[in-house]
């Protein structure tokens, strides 16, 4: 099976029988077993396989995941791995929609194609948040205006307020690649997430950081807006960039936060302890080195924000992982952002 570039022709020649229609499209979480498949879908995950037993061991094949905005399902492309199946291209795919036994929900596929730009609808193939770009801004003017602390809030208004220097790359760049909010507005959407429960446990725990909380939850993963290429052209394509590969989006963080605190610092002088602190939060809120931080939490607002981070990657990883499932599928696949697999019981079970 290859993927080709156009329309394939359905006509053949020398026959008058006319060639069947395509099945209606519908979502993908609303398929049953036996559907027939044939319309555009987008590939989220792509992996090039080789098969290790049987006639055909040593060939590559390549393993995809293949979804719209409802809901995300495997399939393979036993023909040779073509480099025009990236993550975030949009595939015409033919095939059939089947609950195997062993292999659980997926598409056996028929054939495939890149698909034609007047053949979608990007809202009908793109996750987005579950609420709009502009309510979440809102919730950000919100946030930032509860910032007591003058220094603090002028910092977050410098790099993220309406006129900030980093604000359109802050509204629009996604917050990952693959493992939570990995969509258009998902940074805004992950920071906003992370700053609203480090708020929550900095005025159950130490009221004194909450300031500190909110600003640092709000711009710990602001270095993500360089981290991260962002392009409608195939679907929203989502990939690592050069700066990411090479430096990493913790010392992109830090580099651009130093450099607001440093211009409202007037003739150089030293940074003030807030600055400090929040300069801490960037670079300690992976946790460890192991994880990509350079230094651990060392104050109370850096465990707050760690923590607020690590529990608001996780949902959005529950969260994307249970969008993949198909109707009455309980169990997910091993997951990396999980560490395992997820149980969604049916509605009604346990207590």
């Amino acid at each position: 099976m290859r993927v080709s570039d156009g329309p394939g022709n359905g006509s053949r020649q020398g026959t008058s029988t006319p060639a069947a229609p395509p099945p209606a499209q519908v979502m993908l979480r609303e398929l049953k077993p036996g559907a027939k498949i044939d319309w555009p879908l987008r590939v989220v995950e792509r992996t090039v396989k080789t098969i290790k037993k049987g006639p055909r061991q040593g060939k590559e094949f390549t393993a995809l995941r293949l979804g719209d905005r409802t809901a995300a399902l495997p399939g393979n492309d036993w023909g040779s791995p073509s480099s025009k199946m990236g993550i975030g291209t949009v595939l015409r795919v033919k095939g059939t929609y089947v609950d195997d036994p062993k292999w659980g929900p997926q598409i056996n596929i028929d054939e495939l194609r890149l698909a034609d730009p007047d053949e979608y609808d990007l809202a009908d193939l793109v996750e987005l948040p579950a609420r709009s770009a502009e309510e979440l801004e809102t919730e950000l003017r919100e946030l930032t205006a509860a910032i007591r602390d003058p220094f603090l809030r002028q910092v977050v208004e410098a790099l993220i307020g309406p006129e900030g220097s980093m604000w359109p790359g802050f509204r629009e760049a996604p917050a990952a690649k693959f493992i939570h909010e990995a969509h258009r507005h998902g940074l805004l959407e992950h920071s906003l997430r992370v700053a609203r429960n480090a708020r929550r446990i900095a005025m159950d725990e130490n009221p004194s950081v909450v300031d500190l909380a909110i600003a640092g939850g709000l711009l710990h993963d602001i270095g993500k807006i360089e981290a991260y290429s962002l392009s409608e052209e195939g679907g929203d394509m989502i990939d690592l960039t050069a700066a990411e590969q090479l430096f990493g989006h913790i010392p992109l963080g830090y580099y651009r936060v130093r450099q607001a605190v440093e211009r409202l610092v007037e003739g150089g002088a030293e940074l003030p302890m807030a600055a400090q602190r929040l300069l801490h939060i960037v670079v300690s809120h992976h946790g460890s080195q192991e994880k990509g931080s350079p230094v651990p939490p060392a104050t109370i607002e850096a465990a707050i924000v760690h923590a607020a981070d690590s529990v608001a990657a996780t949902m959005g990883s529950f969260t994307r992982v249970e969008k993949g499932l198909s109707p009455g599928q309980e169990w997910s696949s091993r997951d990396i952002g999980i560490g395992g697999r997820a149980y969604f019981p049916a509605e009604g079970e346990g207590s």
